[in-house]
């Protein structure tokens, strides 16, 4: 069983990042949806807000 990230990396046989192999979030598919999700839960919240209060 992996005790770390390391390990967990050389079981899975998988490199770590490093340097230029880093993810552009902007382009990364789970960001954009978690910023979607974010934005329509922040909509509605405020939507609930104002239908709450009358």
């Amino acid at each position: 069983m992996a005790t770390n990230s390391a390990k967990v990396y050389q079981d899975l046989n998988i490199e770590p990042l490093r340097g230029d192999n880093r993810i552009a979030l902007e382009s990364f598919l789970p960001y954009q949806l978690s910023v979607i999700a974010s934005r329509v839960s922040r909509g509605l919240a405020r939507l609930y807000a104002v239908r709450a209060s009358i």
